[in-house]
C-alpha cells in the first residue's frame, strides 16, 4: 500500500497507469494464491477492497488531497492552461503528429508535472480502507455484492486447467447488515470468460437497437442473454439476499457496464423489481462519500444517441404517397419496380448515388411496412430481388 501511495505525486495519468498496472497484476497473482490458502473470508475481502481497481483508487486519493489544498492552486491552474493549449493545437489539426508549438507546450507541461511532484508532501494521511468503517456506513437491511474477476488456480494447476478451457472465475463477496449484525459470504461463479463475452454481446445489442440497426435475430438473442446473464451472475447470490431491500452492486471486468436491474429469470421477473439496485465501483466508495442512496429505479442505456432527428423531405413524401388499400399497395410496388427496371434497361435516367440511396431507403422502409402488414410473401421476394439488383 505504501508503495503505490508514494506514486500519486505523479500528475501525469499515463505515467501513473504505467506504474500501477504492474502492481495490479502482482496483486491479482497474489490473490489467486490467497484465495486457496486463506480461510478468513473477512481478511480476503479486505484485501480486495484495498487493491481492486487500484488506478481508480489512486485517482480518488489524489483528487481528495488536491481539494484539501496540499498543493498551490496557481500551479494547478498553470497545468490546466497548458493542457488546454495542447488540446487546442490537437483539435486544430487532428492529423498533426507533432509541431513546434505542441512540443513546446508538452515540454512546459512536463516541467510543471516535475515541479508538482517535488512540492507534493511526503507525509500525508490516506483514507484507511477496512471493513469495519464500511459497515459503519452501510445502511441496515442492505447488502453489498462485490464481484472480483480472477483465475481459479495459479501456477501449475492454472496451466493444467487452461488446457481444459475457461480458467476465469468471479469471486463474489456478499456483505450485508441486518439489525446491525454483519454477515459475509463468498460465492465462486465459474465460466467467467463466457459470461464476459455474453455481457459484451448483450450491451452491443442495446447499442444497435438505439441506432436502429437491430435485427429480429438480435432481439431474440437479447432475451436469451438476459436470462443467461441472470443465471450466471445473479441467481447464485439470490439465496444470500433474503430480508434485504438495498443492493449495492460492484461488478468487475466486462460486467461493469451491465444493467443488472433488467436481468430476469425464466418467469420474466427482473432483479430491479425485487430490490433497489445501486451500482458502485467498489464498497470502499462508502469511505469516499460516493455511495449515494437514491429512490430512483431502472437503467438508462444509451448507444449512439441522435437528438432532434428530423424526418427528411424525401422520406416524408414517400410516406405520404403510401396507398391505403391492399390492392393499391400491390400496384404501387409494381409501379416502383417497373419504373426502376425501365431506367436501368434503357440507361436514360442516369440515376446518381444519392437518388439510388433514396429509392433504396424508401423501398426498404415502405416495402417492409407494407409487406409485413399484407403478408405478401411472394411480393417480398420480388422486392428484395429488385433491391439486390441495384448493386449498391
Amino acid at each position: 500500500t505504501e508503495m503505490w501511495q508514494s506514486y500519486i505525486r505523479y500528475f501525469n495519468d499515463s505515467r501513473l497507469l504505467q506504474i500501477l498496472s504492474p502492481m495490479q497484476l502482482v496483486f491479482s497473482s497474489c490473490y489467486a494464491v490467497m484465495r486457496e490458502q486463506e480461510n478468513d473470508v473477512w481478511a480476503l475481502y479486505e484485501n480486495v477492497l484495498q487493491y481492486k481497481a487500484l488506478a481508480s483508487l489512486a485517482g480518488k486519493e489524489r483528487n481528495r488531497l488536491l481539494r484539501a489544498g496540499i498543493v498551490e492552486g496557481s500551479m494547478l491552474e498553470r497545468m490546466k492552461d497548458a493542457q488546454d493549449r495542447m488540446a487546442a493545437i490537437e483539435s486544430g489539426n487532428i492529423f498533426l503528429t507533432s509541431s513546434f508549438a505542441y512540443e513546446k507546450e508538452k515540454e512546459y507541461l512536463r516541467s510543471l508535472e516535475a515541479e508538482f511532484a517535488r512540492n507534493f508532501p511526503h507525509q500525508v494521511d490516506f483514507v484507511p480502507i477496512n471493513i469495519s468503517d464500511i459497515l459503519a456506513r452501510l445502511p441496515d437491511h442492505a447488502a453489498v455484492v462485490e464481484y472480483f474477476l480472477n483465475v481459479e488456480q495459479y501456477g501449475l494447476r492454472q496451466a493444467e486447467v487452461e488446457a481444459e478451457g475457461d480458467v476465469w472465475v468471479y469471486d463474489v463477496f456478499v456483505l450485508k447488515k441486518l439489525g446491525g449484525e454483519p454477515m459475509l459470504q463468498r460465492i465462486v461463479i465459474p465460466h467467467a470468460e463466457e459470461i464476459s463475452e455474453e455481457a459484451v454481446e448483450f450491451l452491443g445489442i442495446f447499442q444497435d437497437e438505439s441506432a436502429g440497426k437491430v435485427t429480429r435475430n438480435q432481439m431474440d438473442r437479447k432475451e436469451i442473454l438476459r436470462l443467461s446473464l441472470y443465471q450466471g451472475l445473479v441467481e447464485p447470490i439470490i439465496p444470500f439476499l433474503s430480508d434485504v431491500s438495498w443492493v449495492f452492486l460492484a461488478p468487475d471486468g466486462d460486467a461493469i457496464n451491465l444493467p443488472f436491474d433488467i436481468l430476469g429469470n425464466e418467469n420474466g421477473e427482473l432483479l430491479g423489481d425485487r430490490f433497489l439496485i445501486i451500482k458502485m465501483e467498489c464498497a470502499r466508495d462508502f469511505l469516499f462519500g460516493q455511495a449515494v442512496l437514491s429512490e430512483g429505479k431502472g437503467s438508462f442505456i444509451m448507444g449512439n444517441p441522435q437528438f432532434q432527428v428530423k424526418e427528411s423531405d424525401s422520406i416524408a413524401e414517400e410516406r405520404k404517397s403510401c396507398p391505403d388499400t391492399k390492392e393499391e399497395k400491390v400496384a404501387w410496388i409494381r409501379r416502383k419496380e417497373r419504373d426502376v427496371q425501365i431506367q436501368r434497361r434503357e440507361g436514360t435516367a442516369q440515376i446518381g448515388k444519392r437518388e439510388i440511396a433514396r429509392i433504396k431507403q424508401g423501398l426498404l422502409r415502405l416495402g417492409r411496412r407494407i409487406l409485413s402488414s399484407c403478408h405478401l410473401r411472394r411480393w417480398r421476394r420480388r422486392l428484395w430481388g429488385h433491391i439486390a439488383a441495384l448493386r449498391i
